[in-house]
């Protein structure tokens, strides 16, 4: 889901969107499957786009989001960076499902 969406519209689409809603488990997923670099890039864009915090309540997370050409412009390098790819996300999410096995 991550991916998708910031590949597609970039960290603007991931909280706008119904995505949005998953950020909290987003993170727990990231952090269990050892995606450290990603993990704190998604966090950096939540600073950003919720600069009083990502919503205890996920379902106000279109309510909360803080949104203005302003922030847009500050998730852009947000946005290029995750699209270098400096973790082989899928390869870690593999690693882990193997684990479980």
């Amino acid at each position: 889901m991550l991916e998708a969406a910031v590949n597609h519209d970039g960290f603007d689409g991931l909280f706008s969107g119904y995505s949005g809603a998953y950020v909290p488990e987003i993170l727990s997923a990231l952090r269990q499957i050892g995606a450290p670099y990603t993990h704190a890039l998604v966090e950096r864009a939540i600073a950003v786009a919720y600069p009083d915090g990502y919503p205890e309540d996920p379902a106000e997370h279109q309510d909360e989001l803080s949104y203005s050409d302003e922030v847009s412009e500050a998730l852009d390098p947000l946005d290029r960076d995750f699209q270098r790819y400096p973790e082989p996300l899928p390869d870690l999410v593999n690693a882990y499902l193997a684990r479980d096995t």
